[in-house]
């Protein structure tokens, strides 16, 4: 490389650094700047880590979860449902972690659940809250419980 293509290179770097961080940012805003920074670039940043991220700076976060059916014939019919579910939430435009919620008596046959929040909207959640009453409407079996970080 020559040093013309060097120098002109670190003066994009440069202001690339300024355009992202020149005016003072919240802790939420600073971090979705260095994610779309490291977005393609760094595979060690993971939806767990996202989660954190929110969950730390008070964002409003779902907890959804579909009871598993008693009868296991009716199992693979759920097991389409949650991976429905999970397009629903991608289609949303929203960011979760998929769990699989255990029951104390019955471990071997874990019911589906979400962690679900608005990575990238508006920080009351009000995206969010809409989002669940309409899937509300639509899903039965479906219990919620919102919550927000609280120092």
């Amino acid at each position: 490389m020559k040093k013309s293509e060097e120098e002109l290179s670190i003066k994009r770097l440069n202001n690339e650094f300024k355009r992202v961080f020149a005016k003072p940012l919240t802790f939420r805003e600073t971090a979705l700047r260095i994610r779309e920074c490291i977005d393609g670039i760094d595979d060690d940043f993971t939806e767990a880590d996202a989660f954190k991220l929110a969950f730390e700076s008070s964002d409003v976060i779902a907890l959804i979860t579909f009871e598993a059916p008693f009868d296991d014939e009716k199992m693979p019919e759920y097991i389409q449902k949650s991976v429905i579910f999970e397009e629903k939430i991608r289609d949303a435009k929203l960011s979760f972690l998929k769990l699989n919620i255990l029951d104390l008596y019955s471990i071997y046959n874990p019911s589906s659940g979400f962690i679900v929040w608005d990575e990238y909207s508006d920080k009351n959640g009000r995206k969010l809250l809409q989002t669940i009453q309409d899937w509300k409407a639509k899903y039965e079996n479906m219990d919620v419980i919102i919550f927000q970080y609280e120092e």
